[in-house]
């Protein structure tokens, strides 16, 4: 079953919408909740989220200008499901390529290569740190 994607009313007095720009493909997965399109009126810009997961199918092309509340696309759910697999294997390799970490001998520091001003030689001398 299609869920229905229209144009909303970016004000009161509001009738018709342009669609600027389709932000996802036509035949492209998109998560619920997703930005999908923005539409343009000459008093906002807005734009369109994705009801629901699934296969995008775009009805109205970009550029064009149609009434508030017209349909601009459907969604066709069941897709987003291949869409989840994909990003749990990448979640899995990513797990797996995190580097161990390194250990890294420490030396001790010897105070003769020590630049320091005449007033921090005193103080260090006074509190005998080295």
């Amino acid at each position: 079953m299609k869920i229905e994607i229209k144009a909303p009313s970016p004000g009161e007095s509001v009738a018709q919408v342009t669609i600027a720009a389709w932000l996802a493909g036509n035949g492209s997965v998109v998560a619920k909740d997703s930005d999908i399109a923005e539409i343009e009126s000459e008093k906002a810009t807005l734009t369109v989220s994705a009801p629901a997961s699934g296969l995008l199918e775009i009805v109205v092309a970009e550029g064009s200008t149609v009434a508030v509340n017209e349909l601009i696309g459907y969604i066709i759910p069941g897709y987003e499901e291949e869409e989840q697999e994909e990003e749990t294997e990448n979640r899995k390799n990513q797990e797996k390529r995190v580097p161990e970490p390194v250990e890294v001998p420490v030396t001790e520091a010897s105070g003769a290569d020590l630049k320091a001003t005449p007033l921090a030689r005193a103080i260090i001398t006074a509190h005998k740190v080295d």
